[in-house]
């Protein structure tokens, strides 16, 4: 089975679980109701379909949770845009993010990281790291975890090179160092 194949059943499944964790927690006597007891009582019904064949989720009076008709799931608002879309705080204890590349190429033999001149008039001129979204551009439009995620790593992983490269330049200015020593040492 291909990625986006998996990925797709994977998405399915989750959406149906939601649906019947919600389903199983309804009151039966919503579903006992006739089809006129239902639009009489829409005020106090818990699962409700609109004309457009959205499946809605209610309390209080308030769509909480909808799954639209062509399968975007949305918890606090009712346009989802995205396979799962949330509007408010989400609590997890674990996310699993499947990204399609990972930046541990940067210690492959042959890769020409940024050196830190470059580096530097990049964060000066744009206020952000390399490899990251800009403020601005999270404001306006989300943070995307893949990508931020790739360059946070990224960075760190050229700064890794960049500690390993100034470690390796502290030891050789040790050694010069001491052989200026002890050339000064036979002078005297």
């Amino acid at each position: 089975m291909q990625n986006s194949q998996l990925n797709s059943v994977k998405t399915f499944f989750v959406r149906m679980m939601i649906v019947f964790v919600i389903i199983v927690s309804i009151p039966c006597s919503v579903f006992a109701q006739s089809a006129a007891q239902k639009k009489k009582n829409i005020r106090e019904s818990y699962l409700n379909q609109d004309e457009s064949g959205s499946i809605l989720i209610k309390t209080s009076d308030t769509v909480r949770f909808i799954i639209t008709e062509n399968g975007n799931v949305g918890i606090g608002l009712l346009s989802p845009e995205y396979n799962l879309d949330i509007r408010g705080t989400m609590r997890a204890e674990e996310v699993i993010v499947e990204p399609s590349d990972w930046p541990d190429f940067v210690f492959e033999a042959g890769f020409e990281k940024m050196d830190w001149r470059t580096k530097e008039l990049f964060y000066i001129e744009n206020k952000h790291l390399p490899y990251i979204q800009s403020g601005k551009d999270i404001l306006n439009n989300g943070l995307k975890t893949t990508e931020i995620m790739q360059g946070m790593m990224q960075n760190i992983e050229e700064n890794r090179l960049d500690i390993s490269e100034l470690y390796r330049m502290i030891e050789e200015l040790k050694l010069e160092n001491l052989e200026l020593r002890k050339l000064l040492q036979e002078k005297e």
